[in-house]
């Protein structure tokens, strides 16, 4: 017979109720009602023992259960930089962001603590980013830039190119990305930045240089792939473009930019069935509704392209159908290549 098993959530419910009751008669009533410090004290042993198991919820995917009780801490230690960093990012992932944003905003407004405040100031960045709020993103990640007294982490930089490029603000992103792989010249993701931004700028032999550090470091990155299609494409090196895209389809096939412009890459090439194949798989997976009439206006044009190409008149023969119906349409005139035309 196995034995009775409670479900995790009801066995990290139980351990805190165990705990709260434990505490109730660990200490004296008499000690409870007169003595503040013991029943700060128990609030405090409380606060430790639900944030332990608000962890430990969370570690097994829990996250309604552990946002609750994190909730609960943060509202009896609304100071604590762990306890709001930890619940700030329960309710990021319970996809609370506005929330999320809340208490990181609350934090800020009590402390003067510089290095507190830069912490507070790049996780609020990044939720403004995922609520494309970007200019917020950019000011709060830029103050906390300015707060750091050491050495600023390449993330911070890496974060604020990536948050200029979305605004196509491609100089001031090559900028950072420059500082970023300065700080970090390990981070794939920070010479591909750099390397994109240098060929939004129109600078394509710098960006292919970057872009070899970025797949030297991960040369299956599709996201890098990506990038040096797009910089083969613009260098008019359609056949290597072709190829690369291709190598980016195969490690993301969902990889909207990549299909557009291995379609183009083979429009450029004349090879108009497969450039149209490919931006009808871009019109499926685009997930922006101005270009993605604009490329089924390009599908409408490339078919059209493709059937005139395909259509030739047809040859008619003595006798048929269609030679004597030019016979009437045309007196005089002989359509049997055997018979000289009467010409007067």
């Amino acid at each position: 017979m196995r034995p009775f098993l409670l479900p995790r959530t009801a066995w990290l419910a139980t351990l805190a109720l165990t705990c709260v009751v434990g505490l109730g008669a660990f200490y004296p009533a008499q000690s409870r009602v007169v003595s503040p410090v013991s029943l700060q004290q128990s609030r405090g042993m409380v606060s430790r023992f639900y944030y332990q198991i608000a962890l430990e919820a969370g570690t097994l995917g829990q996250l309604d259960f552990s946002s609750d009780l994190m909730g609960r801490v943060y509202r009896l230690n609304p100071d604590n930089l762990h306890v709001v960093m930890n619940y700030a990012q329960l309710l990021q992932g319970q996809h609370k962001l506005e929330e999320a944003l809340i208490v990181y905003q609350r934090l800020l407004a009590q402390t003067t603590d510089p290095d507190i405040r830069a912490v507070l100031l790049y996780q609020s960045a990044l939720l403004y980013d995922d609520l494309n709020r970007l200019p917020e993103a950019i000011e709060s990640l830029t103050t906390s830039i300015n707060l750091i007294t050491n050495q600023v982490p390449g993330v911070f930089y890496y974060n604020l190119g990536v948050f200029h490029a979305k605004l196509n603000q491609f100089e001031e992103s090559r900028i950072y990305s420059q500082k970023a792989v300065e700080r970090v010249p390990e981070s794939a993701a920070a010479w591909n930045n750099l390397a994109y931004s240098f060929a939004k700028l129109g600078r394509y032999e710098e960006g292919y240089d970057s872009i070899q550090h970025s797949l030297h470091i991960e040369p299956r990155n599709a996201n890098a792939l990506d990038s040096l299609g797009y910089i083969l494409y613009h260098l008019g090196r359609y056949d290597e473009a072709i190829e690369t895209y291709q190598k980016a389809l195969s490690e993301d096939p969902l990889m909207a930019e990549s299909m557009l412009y291995l379609g183009l890459a083979y429009e450029a090439k004349n090879q108009l069935s497969k450039a149209i194949e490919a931006l009808e798989r871009f019109v499926i997976v685009s997930d922006d509704p101005k270009q993605t009439a604009e490329i089924q206006g390009k599908i409408a044009r490339l078919k059209s392209k493709v059937a005139d190409h395909a259509w030739s008149p047809p040859l008619s023969k003595p006798g048929s159908q269609v030679s004597a119906q030019l016979e009437k349409s045309l007196p005089g005139v002989s359509v049997d290549p055997d018979q000289k035309p009467d010409v007067k």
